[in-house]
Order: C-alpha cells, then sequence, then structure tokens
C-alpha cells in the first residue's frame, strides 16, 4: 500500500521489484496520472532486523505530471 498526501486512504501497488532512488513511478490521481521521482528508500525492520515495511519519499519535479 502506498499512503501519500494524494492518496490518504492508501492506494495498493503490485511491484515486481521495490523502485530505487532516482525512478520514476506513475501512479493515477482523479483521472489523470502524475509522474513521481524516488528520493529516499527507508527498509523499516524491527528490533530483531525482520522486514516489516518500506518508506518511499517521493517527489514531483518540474514538468513531471504525464498530463500537464
Amino acid at each position: 500500500m502506498i499512503y501519500s498526501a494524494d492518496h490518504p486512504d492508501g492506494m495498493g501497488v503490485d511491484w515486481t521489484a521495490i523502485p530505487r532512488v532516482g525512478e520514476s513511478i506513475v501512479l493515477p490521481l482523479n483521472d489523470v496520472e502524475k509522474t513521481y521521482e524516488v528520493e529516499v528508500v527507508r527498509w523499516l525492520l524491527d528490533n530483531t532486523g525482520t522486514q516489516i515495511g518500506l518508506e518511499l519519499h517521493m517527489g514531483i519535479g518540474f514538468g513531471s505530471d504525464s498530463r500537464g
């Protein structure tokens, strides 16, 4: 699930691989698509080192909206 200001209720994603810093992600938003650039990838672990989540920080650069 992705939670963000644009998707506060969460949006399910099914990625074959975790996006890396600098890669682009296209997500739907109100009948248009927005392109986000991955700025930070942080693995979330519990105190035993088991992965419990993943935190992505994404930004929107100038001209990155696919429909303007």
